[in-house]
């Protein structure tokens, strides 16, 4: 099952809403489902407000997955992610995430606060 998410024309980026637990294949359900919306546009960011996540369940090969549909979906791919998170342990995931795709087209950003991510969707 995928997240919900809401894709804004105007500002150029998708806002993706995680909370509760969130098990890994949720996420990259998502991914592949914002990629094939005909309202997605390569070039804009994502944002992954995971504020209100209460538990996140990974397993081994999820960020490895993670990784593999964004090479699948290159062509669709965002300027960036802004990954924003509250709890340390979610901070340590979404860096290594960031770590994981620094080899990818678009970088990754984690920030603790709501005020950074929309300075980071402006840029």
């Amino acid at each position: 099952m995928a997240f919900s998410y809401v894709i804004d024309h105007s500002r150029r980026f998708a806002r993706v809403t995680l909370s509760g637990p969130v098990h890994g294949h949720e996420i990259a359900a998502t991914m592949e489902a914002l990629y094939q919306d005909p309202n997605w546009v390569a070039g804009f960011a994502i944002l992954w407000d995971a504020m209100e996540l209460t538990e996140l369940l990974l397993d081994r090969p999820d960020l490895p997955l993670f990784v593999e549909i964004q090479k699948k979906y290159v062509a669709a791919h965002p300027s960036r992610e802004i990954i924003l998170v509250q709890r340390p342990l979610d901070v340590a995931m979404a860096q290594m995430y960031a770590l994981f795709m620094k080899t990818a087209a678009h970088k990754v950003f984690v920030c603790r606060s709501e005020e950074k991510a929309n300075e980071l969707l402006e840029q």
